[in-house]
């Protein structure tokens, strides 16, 4: 699939936003000795990244005066699901915001908003991935997988954000975040490797030789192109990766977001910064290979694969098409 920024911005800022916050209320239940100025702090960053997630989404849109029917359809949509939990968490997200801000006092209220934006955080995350695990024509991404990776890639980079701004902050209790992000890195590598398998399996399952990948049955079309080229065409069918640029993207996936976290974690405190920019890279990287390697079904039609000579021989001097005259 063609990746687009916008798609990018929202899923990978969403997960960071969402992985601050599980930060945050892993400090307020475990009881962490950490300063309010950097909880204060990893709220603001929470709050930042969600709603630059948020503005980016917008511009995915073809056409914004269609953005008022986006939450009719929440039975069957995910896409209307993913509009009204982003909406919501970033909705209670703000009051927690608000709540620390200007009224310092009521640590309770701020205290229940903290805990039930992390909680909608985590319901918005897993709609976003089940927005692309449940395409069954997407043969990569159709996978309980797909939600964990989203999860993993966002525990790994809320974490390694609110590490780097603890550690500029100079805040005390964050002694555990460093092996924290560290886990999480190795967690993440090996669900990379496995959504690397199972890409290249789809992709093996979708050719002109071996078919579509989807269980046989009625089939109906969906675009049958008109002034501009049918939409499978412009989004879903994207040029296949040169094999040396994806061994190379996940090699740099690996290192970046796996090598350099664990790296980072065995400086102590001292390497959360650059190590939160080496695991931001790699799961943005990750992300854009998540896009860029995908295989769509309907790349039997359109992806570029070798041609064979048609069985079918016109007799000489004879044109396509025109009947045979002893055959009337």
């Amino acid at each position: 699939m063609r990746p687009t920024w916008p798609l990018l911005a929202l899923t990978l800022l969403q997960g960071v936003s969402w992985g601050v916050m599980a930060v945050v209320a892993a400090a307020l239940v475990g009881g962490w000795p950490v300063s309010t100025g950097t909880v204060q702090a990893w709220e603001w960053l929470a709050w930042g990244t969600g709603a630059l997630g948020g503005s980016a989404s917008v511009f995915h849109m073809h056409r914004l005066a269609a953005a008022r029917y986006v939450l009719r359809r929440l039975r069957s949509s995910w896409l209307s699901r993913e509009a009204l939990s982003t909406g919501g968490y970033m909705a209670v997200l703000s009051v927690a915001v608000a709540l620390r801000v200007l009224w310092p006092q009521a640590s309770g209220l701020w205290e229940a908003a903290t805990l039930l934006a992390a909680g909608l955080g985590a319901v918005a995350v897993y709609i976003t991935a089940m927005l692309y695990a449940t395409i069954p024509a997407m043969r990569s991404w159709h996978s309980p997988l797909t939600v964990v990776v989203f999860f993993a890639a966002a525990l790994l980079s809320g974490g390694a954000g609110a590490g780097a701004v603890g550690a500029l902050l100079g805040g005390p209790g964050l002694g555990g975040l460093p092996g924290l992000d560290a886990a999480f890195a190795l967690v993440f590598g090996a669900l990379v490797s496995l959504q690397i398998r199972a890409f290249r399996v789809a992709a093996a399952g979708v050719l002109a030789a071996t078919g579509t990948g989807l269980a046989g049955r009625p089939y109906r079309l969906q675009d049958a192109g008109g002034s501009r080229p049918p939409y499978r065409t412009q989004t879903q069918i994207w040029p296949v990766l040169p094999a040396a640029v994806r061994t190379s993207g996940y090699a740099a996936v690996l290192v970046l977001a796996v090598v350099g976290p664990c790296l980072a974690a065995a400086q102590g405190t001292t390497g959360l910064v650059w190590g939160a920019g080496s695991a931001w890279l790699g799961v943005a990287l990750s992300r854009w290979m998540f896009f860029a390697d995908a295989t769509h079904s309907s790349r039997v039609w359109f992806a570029d694969q070798p041609k064979t000579p048609s069985p079918v021989r016109r007799e000489p001097g004879r044109p396509y098409g025109r009947r045979r005259e002893d055959s009337v």
